[in-house]
């Protein structure tokens, strides 16, 4: 099931467009097989060393998984990690084992680097607009938008999603 979860990956144009394929693939598959996924946000403070472990994170996944890091309406960073197939306890898991992956590589807590983060599980009862009202919590509704928007051709033609 997994292979068929990271189908949507060739067809995406941007980012923020591979990881809302991605989110609708997952969605799809809690609909049809009540799957279980997690949607991790982290909102990260205002500093070079935090935008680098964003980065670093968002580098950091499992090929299953997408990573979409939004610039903020207050102009930080909000890390949005897609993870397919994690429970909740898998989830808190993964964010125990980035901690001190962060830890390793910057000398710094990855509770240090935050200023918020929310977790959420995707199930059968999730659309797309309720998993992007969940990312504008942290990212805020204009940065939202904005990164979904994007050019798809030197014509300028906007997608929004």
């Amino acid at each position: 099931m997994g292979n068929q979860l990271t189908r949507s990956r060739g067809a995406a144009l941007s980012r923020a467009d591979w990881f809302l394929a991605e989110l609708d693939t997952v969605m799809k598959f809690a609909h049809s097989h009540s799957t279980e996924s997690s949607i991790l946000s982290l909102k990260f403070k205002d500093s070079p060393a935090s935008s680098e472990a964003a980065l670093y994170i968002s580098e950091s996944i499992r090929s299953l998984d997408a990573s979409w890091i939004i610039s903020a309406d207050d102009k930080t960073t909000v890390l949005c990690l897609l993870l397919p197939l994690m429970t909740e306890t898998q989830c808190i898991a993964f964010i125990k084992r980035m901690d001190r992956a962060v830890n390793e590589q910057f000398e710094l807590s990855l509770d240090d680097m935050l200023s918020d983060s929310m977790v959420r599980q995707i199930t059968a009862e999730d659309t797309r607009a309720s998993c992007l009202r969940f990312i504008a919590e942290l990212a805020g509704s204009s940065a939202l938008k904005r990164e979904i928007a994007v050019k798809r051709d030197e014509g300028g033609q906007a997608s929004a999603a």
